[in-house]
């Protein structure tokens, strides 16, 4: 099961879904397009600025978002107000994710298995929260990175 049809569960019943997934489809695509030409077109003044080509400068993985956007960001004017607004986006966007994840699994888990879990949803979301963040400790260790790669 996934985000969407985790956090849809909680609509109500004769809720018109096909407007919401008219929207949601439109919102995707137009974010993709400009997401698409705004990384392109960064890395391609990147490439510029340095005098090299596109696949010079690309570090692909975590690379792109830790090393070569923060040395754009120090190249504008105003850089720390950028590079606050740049980490800040990333916080947002990391945390985001895990919500829509963490209650895409609850949901599925606990629609497994109602009559066990539905009374204790809360104490259980809690626990699974705390396994995963025990699952994600290796990660921030000095090996983490060939585990993320």
């Amino acid at each position: 099961m996934g985000a969407l049809p985790a956090l849809g569960s909680y609509n109500k019943f004769h809720h018109d879904c096909f407007k919401d997934a008219i929207i949601t489809c439109i919102v995707n695509t137009l974010t993709c397009l400009l997401a698409g030409v705004l990384v392109f077109s960064i890395l391609g003044y990147m490439a510029h600025i340095q005098e090299t080509t596109i696949h010079e400068v690309v570090n692909s993985g975590p690379g792109l978002v830790f090393l070569t956007y923060p040395d754009l960001v120090l190249s504008l004017p105003g850089s720390v107000l950028w590079a606050t607004i740049f980490f800040v986006m990333l916080l947002v966007l990391g945390v985001d994710s895990e919500f829509c994840n963490v209650e895409a699994l609850v949901t599925g888990i606990v629609d497994n298995w109602p009559d066990q879990l539905l009374k204790h949803r809360r104490k259980f979301t809690v626990a699974l929260c705390a396994f995963l963040f025990c699952l994600g400790i290796p990660l921030v260790t000095n090996g983490g990175i060939f585990m993320f790669n």
